[in-house]
């Protein structure tokens, strides 16, 4: 039995008005702090990075993200910090940029901090980042962790409500995906830890969820929304670094990557994809009760629950081939699942979600 895993990141802290002690935090690694983040990102942070940075005596720079993680735009950071002598890396915002960032870490071998905006994905606690190229997955990184990971619950709370609810299903898929392929892998402790822990991860969603969501929308940070955002980054994270090539994604991860081909659903967030793809796996594996009750959560979260609610309610038929296809193709992950999947199968699963989901939205 071979184990091979990696847990992510090496420190986490989460408390409110954190950010007002991130310089002395960053000061442990460097004194040059590299900062990326988008414009919006920026304006609500950076105020607050640039009074803690100066206390601490350090010497910050602020570069705007370009907005898609994707080779080019690694290498143009790559650069500007190799020609500016800086000697740590902080990320800000969300997926996107952090999984940038990641790449860049490991290309520049800078000490990396991650400090997310909002709770959509659990990249900033992740030892996973992707690479796009107009919005289709060209290469993973794995291994590369954060040094450290400062989060404020009060700036993530203040994220719109539609990217926490895409958190909550973005994790969700951890249990739904690993429970599906267990069975394919050899189990050992680690494995069975992180299942264990996307059960729980999955109770304390059904159970919380959505009073935290409620409350976001109010623009409130209780103590539900803390929780939320806990399992949201911390505790997926741990869970994909015991879990490893094991515990792998299925349906749910698969279509994501295969709709993405399709720009019509680009303005879809990953979550509210993986969310729909979690319920297309449930259709596949003949869970009727199941997908059926995850539906009416998913629609108390406003997540999407049709095609056109994903941006595909006018695709033509040629067109959502070439994302079943996609999803389909050789090495995808559906292939994890422990029976077969062609085209037809995902096209009617599909379909049944939208007709299910029309039912409930009206």
């Amino acid at each position: 039995m071979m184990i091979d895993i990696f847990i992510s990141p090496q420190r986490y802290i989460q408390r409110k008005n954190l950010l007002e002690e991130a310089g002395q935090y960053t000061s442990s690694f460097g004194r040059r702090p590299f900062i990326v983040g988008d414009s919006v990102v920026l304006s609500k942070i950076q105020a607050v990075l640039v009074r803690s940075f100066q206390q601490a005596g350090l010497e910050p720079h602020f570069e705007l993200f370009g907005g898609e993680s994707c080779q080019s735009e690694v290498d143009r950071l790559v650069d500007v910090i190799s020609q500016g002598g800086y000697d740590v890396l902080v990320g800000t915002g969300g997926g996107k940029s952090l999984d940038t960032c990641r790449f860049v870490s490991t290309r520049t071998r800078l000490p990396y901090i991650a400090i997310p905006t909002s709770s959509a994905t659990c990249s900033a606690a992740s030892a996973v980042a992707v690479l796009y190229e107009k919005g289709i997955r060209r290469g993973t990184l794995s291994g590369k962790g954060s040094d450290l990971v400062l989060v404020d619950p009060e700036i993530l709370a203040k994220a719109p409500p539609r990217l926490f609810a895409a958190g909550l299903a973005d994790t969700l898929a951890k249990w739904y995906e690993g429970r599906a392929v267990i069975e394919t892998v050899q189990k050992d402790v680690p494995t069975c830890i992180s299942l264990e822990l996307s059960e729980r991860a999955r109770d304390l969603i059904l159970d919380k969820g959505f009073e935290a969501f409620r409350d976001v929308k109010k623009g409130q940070c209780t103590p539900a929304v803390e929780e939320m955002i806990e399992v949201a980054i911390l505790l997926t994270g741990i869970i994909s670094g015991l879990g490893g090539t094991k515990i792998r994604t299925a349906a749910a991860h698969a279509l994501y990557y295969g709709l993405g081909v399709l720009e019509e659903t680009r303005r879809t967030f990953h979550g509210e994809l993986v969310g729909f793809g979690i319920l297309t796996q449930l259709v596949l594996e003949r869970r009727e009760p199941e997908v059926k009750s995850l539906m009416e959560f998913f629609s108390q979260l406003e997540l999407p629950l049709t095609l056109e609610q994903i941006g595909l309610g006018g695709v033509s038929p040629e067109r959502l081939k070439l994302a079943l296809e996609a999803t389909c193709k050789k090495g995808s992950s559906i292939h994890n699942l422990p029976f077969p999947v062609g085209i037809q199968e995902l096209r009617e699963a599909l379909l049944t979600v939208d007709a299910w989901g029309k039912a409930i939205t009206g």
